[in-house]
């Protein structure tokens, strides 16, 4: 393998009391000159206030809706009113609908909202460890059923590493989903 010599970039005087650099071919520029582009930074400030602008309109807009009560209640059609398909995702849906719940947690270890089902009509509730585990002993978690009525539960056990959570409820005669049939021949 043979490598080529370089041209050498300057003439060199090698003596000590004479030393010169002399460029064996002209110096060009790097880049050529090319004309100006927009920069990135006016197209993202000419984007963003235009969206503060679309949501100040829309914000005002709304504003004056609702202070004039010109907004009327919207209606949700019962699930009831369209019946799904036999065997669909939306049958399924609209079977266990019913034994659905909201939490909405309070604690010294956080809030927030999470969802949960109905396992016993007497009010016990299967949801996730990270959504009731921050009430811990102390805090509230208040259940929103499908109907639309609420009630304080508590939580009575919890394992954070299977995120599983079961909440009491004192209440009766609630729907409760069916999670295994014991002697059923086509269980799933």
């Amino acid at each position: 393998m043979s490598i080529a010599p370089h041209a050498p970039m300057h003439d060199f005087n090698p003596e000590p009391s004479v030393f010169t650099a002399q460029p064996t071919q002209p110096m060009t520029s790097l880049s050529p000159e090319q004309p100006r582009r927009p920069r990135a930074g006016l197209l993202i400030a000419g984007v963003a206030a235009t969206a503060v602008f679309a949501g100040a309109v829309g914000g005002a807009v709304g504003y004056t809706l609702a202070d004039n009560g010109s907004i009327s209640a919207i209606t949700v059609a019962p699930i009831g009113a369209v019946e799904p398909a036999a065997g669909s995702i939306a049958a399924v849906a609209a079977a266990v609908q019913p034994a659905v719940v909201q939490l909405n947690i309070e604690g010294s270890g956080g809030e927030g909202t999470g969802t949960g089902f109905i396992v016993s009509s007497d009010g016990y509730i299967v949801t996730n460890d990270h959504v009731a585990g921050p009430a811990g002993e102390n805090g509230t978690i208040d259940i929103t059923f499908s109907d639309g009525t609420t009630a304080t539960g508590k939580l009575v056990g919890s394992d954070p590493g299977y995120d599983l959570a079961v909440v009491k409820v004192d209440r009766e005669g609630l729907p409760a989903l069916t999670l295994w049939v014991i002697g059923c021949n086509q269980c799933g």
